[in-house]
């Protein structure tokens, strides 16, 4: 639905369990790897190979590595099968919240990468409603801002009204990504020339410049080829 690549999500996954195992098992040097084929997420307990052995949680030693694998040597780092204790509530709640998290910023980057595309062009939107003298607006995946200073002091828009706007900028913010949208920037009298006058369009007529007062006056240069 949200049109997030799979990979992001078993990121999502092995990440959220991870958090999880490691809230329960502090002192261990865990992994966790997503396992396609039972859908499950595996857990691996990360060992370097010592001669005398200092922490246990994280250390091991040349003769008991090598009854895991012969070929074994100091230094290396095995990763030793872990078994996972239920996890409990608390535990489950991390891996909810880091799952919520990860989405939410795939889900940021991909509106980030389809308007950042659009800056500089005209957008089409449904009044949502009003914050403060700004006007969001639903642009399908994304809301868009119309701040006070890109209104035209005498244009008032209703909800679930329609709005044409030009996209001013595309930034994230702590709430995801924020689409900035203007009224009084001259790009919105060049973008509805260039659809409404088929000479423009095609190319046979350039716009040089724009310059537009909010109040209602407009002035553009323009070069015929």
């Amino acid at each position: 639905e949200k049109g997030i690549d799979s990979s992001l999500l078993v990121e999502a996954l092995e990440a959220a369990v991870l958090s999880a195992c490691k809230k329960k098992n502090p002192d261990e040097n865990l992994k966790a790897f997503f396992n396609k084929e039972t859908g499950e997420v595996d857990l691996f307990s990360c060992k370097r190979v010592v001669e005398t052995v200092e922490n246990s949680n994280k250390e091991m030693n040349l003769k008991n590595a090598r009854k895991m694998d012969s070929k074994a040597k100091l230094n290396d780092m095995l990763e030793i099968p872990y078994r996972r204790e239920p996890l409990g509530r608390v535990a489950a709640q991390i891996a909810k919240q880091v799952i919520i998290q990860k989405v939410r910023e795939a889900e940021t980057d991909l509106v980030l990468k389809e308007f950042k595309e659009k800056k500089g062009e005209l957008v089409n939107g449904v009044v949502l409603r009003q914050e403060r003298g700004d006007i969001i607006v639903e642009l399908g995946k994304a809301e868009g801002m119309l701040p006070r200073k890109e209104q035209v002091y005498k244009e008032d828009f209703k909800r679930g009204e329609r709005i044409k706007a030009y996209l001013l900028d595309v930034k994230r913010s702590s709430k995801g990504a924020q689409v900035v949208l203007s009224r009084t920037h001259p790009g919105l009298l060049v973008n509805l020339f260039r659809i409404e006058v088929p000479e423009i369009s095609e190319g046979i007529v350039e716009v040089k410049g724009a310059v537009r007062e909010p109040n209602g006056r407009s002035k553009i240069a323009v070069y015929s080829n």
